[in-house]
């Protein structure tokens, strides 16, 4: 049986045919849905390219093929290529047995209808929320507010015509994506048409924890470390709230330095704003570091993981931070508050508060390890071991439909 499954995810094609991507998505990802599914057919937006990626991750692979689209940036370059985006998917779950719809995404927006209308079986896998990703937290003209609302409410609004319209969903959160949006079977009961499920995208092996005796005595550092990870796509996930906090532990005596692990098209602004509070000495960029074991290396020599974002579904970074016997501090949005104990959380422009809790652990080196051994023992609820069984079992049961 042949699984479709639509990804908002950017492929880069090689002239010899190969196919990478840049970050998350890699053959070892995809071959999770060839446990239960024959041939996984995977949907995406594709760039054909001359020269190597510097940072890549291949692909393509045995049981693996390929629909690919137009690629486009934005709801406006979407919207002009959304016909012959809907014709391909249209063309390729008529190929299909049954389809998973990677949600929220512009992606899974334009095939919704298509995969309605074609009767086919198909799920959800639904990663964020869409309400807490699109909130405005700048003050932006009366124009771009209002079309921010009306981006919001589109996607908020698919977000839950996807799962009520799906057969089975999974959500990476266990109560709160859930919460916000309930699937036919949270609604009416579950049954062998409409079921639904819940686990993290992340593939944590025994190999990414950190284990007692290869930690190193932290404390005894010259500056207190804290580590931040995320990509700087966008503003959401806290970095200038970090830096004002460091600026803040820095006016209180504290010695303290802050390392940023991601890139993007903000990191200059971000640097930009690091020098200008005086904080060059302090701060350090890293940029988008290529593999978990070079991310695990930074993590395991800082003393704190630090992640004011605005939205998430279930952080990854955060669980690889838990599994790396981390403390941590983040906000209380979506699926984090069923990761950290309300103690480490405030909201995400709070700087004053961060610092405070900040200072409680520079000068608890008890709380600090408490903390971090909790941490420790909740990520091991992620491990490929334990997440692969609740994998398996809703992709069988999307399977078992298909034999209908």
């Amino acid at each position: 049986m042949k699984l479709m499954v639509v990804l908002e995810h950017r492929f880069y094609e090689y002239p010899n045919g190969e196919i990478y991507s840049e970050r998350v998505i890699d053959y070892d990802f995809l071959k999770r849905y060839l446990n239960v599914f024959e041939e996984v057919i995977v949907c995406g937006r594709f760039k054909n390219i001359k020269f190597p990626l510097e940072k890549k991750l291949r692909v393509d692979g045995e049981g693996i093929s390929f629909v690919k689209l137009p690629d486009f940036k934005g709801p406006e370059e979407m919207l002009t290529k959304s016909l012959i985006i809907k014709k391909i998917i249209k063309t390729a779950i008529s190929k299909s047995d049954a389809v998973l719809l990677r949600a929220p995404s512009p992606t899974s927006y334009l095939a919704l209808n298509t995969v309605k209308k074609s009767k086919k079986p198909f799920g959800v896998e639904m990663v964020a929320n869409p309400r807490t990703a699109l909130e405005i937290h700048e003050n932006k003209n009366l124009i771009k507010k209002l079309k921010n609302e009306l981006i919001k409410k589109v996607w908020v609004l698919h977000a839950k015509e996807v799962c009520k319209s799906a057969n089975g969903v999974s959500y990476v959160t266990e109560r709160a994506l859930q919460n916000e949006y309930p699937c036919h079977s949270i609604l009416f009961g579950e049954s062998k048409k409409f079921f639904n499920d819940s686990y993290s995208t992340i593939n944590l092996k025994q190999s990414d924890f950190t284990y007692e005796e290869e930690n190193k005595k932290k404390n005894e550092n010259e500056y207190f470390t804290i580590c931040h990870t995320g990509y700087m796509d966008g503003k959401t996930k806290g970095h200038l709230t970090v830096i004002k906090t460091l600026k803040i532990l820095l006016n209180r005596g504290y010695k303290v330095k802050v390392k940023f692990i991601g890139s993007g098209k903000y990191m200059p602004e971000f640097e930009e704003y690091a020098n200008k509070l005086d904080l060059r000495e302090n701060v350090e960029f890293l940029g988008g570091l290529f593999g978990y074991k070079e991310v695990q290396k930074v993590l395991r020599a800082s003393d704190l993981y630090f992640f004011p974002t605005m939205s998430e579904g279930l952080p990854r970074s955060l669980i690889e931070a838990m599994a790396n016997k981390l403390p941590c501090i983040s906000s209380p949005v979506d699926g984090i508050p069923e990761l950290l104990e309300g103690e480490f959380l405030a909201p995400y422009n709070s700087t004053e508060s961060y610092a405070n809790k900040i200072e409680e652990l520079i000068n608890s080196p008890q709380l600090r390890e408490e903390a971090a051994e909790k941490n420790y023992i909740k990520a091991k609820e992620y491990t490929q071991q334990k997440l692969t069984p609740r994998r398996d079992r809703f992709y069988s049961k999307l399977y078992s439909l298909t034999q209908e």
